[in-house]
C-alpha cells in the first residue's frame, strides 16, 4: 500500500505560511566588524500575536575545512526569552576566521516554543546589525478524523487517508476508526483519501480551516 500513500501525499498539500528571510535593507554595519547585533520579534502565524516566552537561541558554528567540504559543529552561545511583546535581542563578539588553518565561524539564530512548530534557523551576519529578524511560528492544532465504512462491499474494501500530519490504511467491512492528525493552526489544511471497493478506485480531497491550539472534527464516510 506504500504506493497509495505516496499518491495521496501529493494531494495532501499543507497550506503553510510564507516564511521569507530577512530583507537586506535591515542589515547594516555594526561595531567596526568586531561585534554583531541581532534583534527581532516572534509572532504567531495567522494572528500576528506576539509570542512571549519563545526561546531564541544564538548558535555559533565552527567549520573545520572549506565551506563546501568542511563539517560544521554548532554550539549554543546565548539564549534569549522573548518579552511580552515577543521581542528579543542579541549583541555578541564573534570569533575571527583563520583561513590559513581553515577555521571558519558562522552564526545563526533558532527559535522554539512549546505548542508551536520549530522555525528553521536564520543567518546572523558577522559584523552587522540584523534588524527585524522576525520569526513567525505555526501553532499546533489537531484534526480528529472519524473513518467509517458505511457502504461495505467485501472484506477487501480499502481506504487510505492522508494529510500532512497523519493518516492510515484500513481493510475490511467493519472499519470504524478515529485518527488524530497534527496540523498548523490558523491555516487551511487538506485531507485526501483513496477508496477501493470492488476493484474500483476513488480519490477524494477536501480542505478545512483549523484554528490555533484547537481540535476540529472531520468525518470520512465511505
Amino acid at each position: 500500500m506504500k504506493k497509495y500513500m505516496i499518491i495521496l501525499f501529493t494531494f495532501s498539500i499543507y497550506m503553510s505560511c510564507d516564511k521569507q528571510d530577512n530583507d537586506d535593507s535591515n542589515i547594516i554595519p555594526y561595531a567596526n566588524g568586531t561585534k554583531s547585533k541581532v534583534s527581532g520579534q516572534v509572532v504567531e502565524y495567522g494572528s500576528n500575536k506576539p509570542i512571549p516566552g519563545a526561546k531564541v537561541i544564538l548558535q555559533e558554528g565552527y567549520i573545520s575545512g572549506s565551506l563546501l567540504s568542511g563539517r560544521t559543529v554548532w554550539t549554543a552561545i546565548d539564549t534569549f526569552v522573548a518579552d511580552n511583546d515577543g521581542k528579543y535581542q542579541f549583541e555578541f563578539f564573534h570569533k575571527v576566521d583563520d583561513f590559513d588553518r581553515k577555521e571558519l565561524y558562522i552564526y545563526r539564530v533558532d527559535c522554539i516554543k512549546d505548542q508551536y512548530f520549530p522555525y528553521r534557523e536564520k543567518k546572523a551576519h558577522k559584523g552587522m546589525w540584523t534588524k527585524n529578524l522576525n520569526f513567525v511560528l505555526d501553532p499546533y492544532a489537531w484534526i480528529k478524523v472519524h473513518v467509517k465504512n458505511v457502504n461495505p462491499f467485501d472484506d477487501r474494501d480499502l481506504i487510505v487517508t492522508s494529510s500532512n500530519g497523519g493518516g492510515g490504511e484500513y481493510y475490511g467491512l467493519n472499519v470504524d476508526h478515529i485518527e488524530t492528525h497534527i496540523a498548523g493552526g490558523n491555516n487551511t489544511v487538506r485531507i485526501a483519501w483513496l477508496v477501493i471497493k470492488n476493484n474500483v478506485k476513488n480519490y477524494k480531497i477536501d480542505s478545512l480551516y483549523v484554528p490555533a491550539h484547537d481540535t476540529v472534527s472531520y468525518e470520512i464516510n465511505y
